[in-house]
């Protein structure tokens, strides 16, 4: 009996064949982020893109006889596109969707090969479809344009919702005015107004894009100060200063993108959660414990955590410092006498441990301590984090550091707290980085190739890399011990 596709085979089938299909249309297959399954582009003149992207629509915890897929299509431009990376943009040359809900349309894969041809058949159709959208936009600044319009949109229709709010709040109904063209807060340029809820940084490289740079500089200059929230209030300030180091720079033709990708590393691309697969993992795991176990000859912590260490690497599994020692520990309670119940006790005081610090960091009862933990400006370029994690080389000198960095301010949880760690080159040991919590160096880690690619990459925006670390210690007896993540690069 023939088995079934797994996803992955399904989805590189049905990509394929969308590629063979889409061809004599004119359309190229493009590089792509992690999180999308394929994405394809069509020049129709003029450095103007029809753009088609394919992404997972979601992912589902439960089995399901199909996947659904997700096709956003529209317009974009070529030069544009190829400024992205150089000012800090992951490059998306999707600019504009082609109706009012982006161009999206959901498509199942389902695991039956007839079903399969008959869902690229019809991808194919919708994609070819924006053509004739794409091709209306005679120009870089007809796509400008209609970038500022829906710009205007956006911010129409949530100041509309934020008066609702108001509106239902107060129990006022002449809070809102019956058209938003009426108020004062709408009229003239809506550039400067709630400039927080409109990403407007596309449209700062398409004006980059068109040499445009006396109206870049008055769009740069006039959202400088506006309020921004979430995760865009953390990477505007670093576009910003990218682009005006491109603009203080000369403004630079950019070259092509795939010149300036081949300067960068490429992550790992994002696969689809498999239960069969991280049930597997967890077996392998035990495995790999009772094997260390088995195998370790005394009780000494560093020599069962490095059998330990072997055993997972013989499995295929990723290794961290702080689930090594953990591993450690397990092994060495559970010989001793009521190891197994020894163990549970000590797993269930770290839970109890964790819960008392989510309770109080929900009742604020934790002290707001960590504004010097922050990085300073120049550590902005976020590398991407695996599972495995390396161990810093802590320094005698910064162990205050450390202990204070662990005991203060939220994000503790238990026995681990996460911390941003930022990154430089060691001048005195080429083999070795510095690792930094605050402005204060607190140790070393080896310079691995992943590490090496990570100080490349921010080197070519002129900045120094920040990871994912974690402060952790075994007991309260145990010294602090500080890991960082490893970048997540092929």
């Amino acid at each position: 009996m023939a088995t079934e596709p797994t996803t992955h085979e399904r989805e590189t089938e049905f990509v394929r064949q969308l590629e063979r299909l889409l061809a004599p249309s004119g359309w190229s297959r493009r590089e792509v982020s992690e999180f999308l399954l394929a994405g394809f582009t069509n020049d129709v003149g003029g450095g103007v893109l029809a753009v088609a992207d394919i992404a997972r629509e979601q992912v589902s915890l439960l089995p399901r006889r199909g996947d659904s897929l997700q096709v956003r299509c529209g317009v974009g431009y070529q030069p544009a596109v190829d400024l992205m990376p150089v000012l800090s943009l992951e490059p998306d040359p999707m600019l504009l969707g082609n109706d009012d809900d982006s161009g999206r349309e959901a498509f199942t894969l389902s695991p039956r090969r007839d079903a399969l041809v008959a869902t690229v058949e019809r991808v194919a159709t919708s994609v070819d479809g924006v053509l004739p959208f794409a091709a209306g936009f005679g120009d870089a600044r007809a796509i400008y344009a209609a970038m500022l319009a829906a710009d205007r949109r956006e911010v129409q229709e949530q100041e509309l919702r934020h008066r609702a709010g108001n509106q239902a709040a107060n129990h006022d109904a002449a809070a809102m005015p019956a058209d938003p063209t009426e108020d004062s807060a709408n009229d003239g340029d809506l550039d400067t107004l709630v400039t927080y809820a409109v990403d407007i940084r596309k449209r700062l490289v398409m004006l980059a894009s068109m040499r445009a740079l006396e109206e870049l500089r008055a769009l740069l200059d006039a959202n400088a100060n506006a309020p921004e929230r979430g995760q865009l209030a953390r990477n505007r300030p670093r576009f910003d200063r990218q682009l005006r180091r491109w603009l203080d720079g000369g403004a630079p033709l950019a070259p092509p993108l795939a010149e300036t990708m081949a300067r960068l590393p490429r992550r790992r691309r994002v696969e689809m959660v498999s239960w069969s697969a991280s049930l597997a993992q967890s077996r392998a795991r035990q495995a790999a414990k009772h094997a260390a176990a088995a195998a370790a000859d005394s009780d000494d912590p560093a020599e069962i955590a490095a059998l330990l260490s072997a055993e997972n690497e013989r499995r295929g599994l990723v290794n961290s410092p702080f689930e090594l020692a953990v591993g450690a520990k397990v092994i060495r309670e559970e010989r001793r006498p009521l190891g197994r119940f020894r163990a549970v006790a000590s797993v269930s005081k770290t839970l109890a441990s964790m819960v008392s610090d989510f309770a109080r960091q929900a009742r604020h009862d934790v002290p707001d301590a960590t504004d010097w933990m922050e990085p300073p400006q120049r550590a902005s370029y976020e590398v991407p984090s695996a599972r495995s994690a390396t161990a810093v080389r802590l320094d005698p000198a910064a162990r205050d550091v450390v202990e204070r960095a662990f005991g203060g301010g939220g994000g503790r949880a238990g026995r681990f707290r996460s911390v941003r760690v930022w990154l430089t080159r060691d001048r005195s040991d080429a083999t070795s980085a510095l690792a930094f919590i605050g402005d204060i160096p607190v140790g070393q880690l080896p310079l691995s190739t992943a590490f090496d690619q990570a100080l490349r990459a921010a080197e070519f925006y002129d900045e120094d890399p920040i990871l994912r670390g974690a402060l952790w210690r075994l007991d309260e007896t145990a010294p602090v011990a500080l890991q960082v993540s490893d970048p997540d690069y092929e």
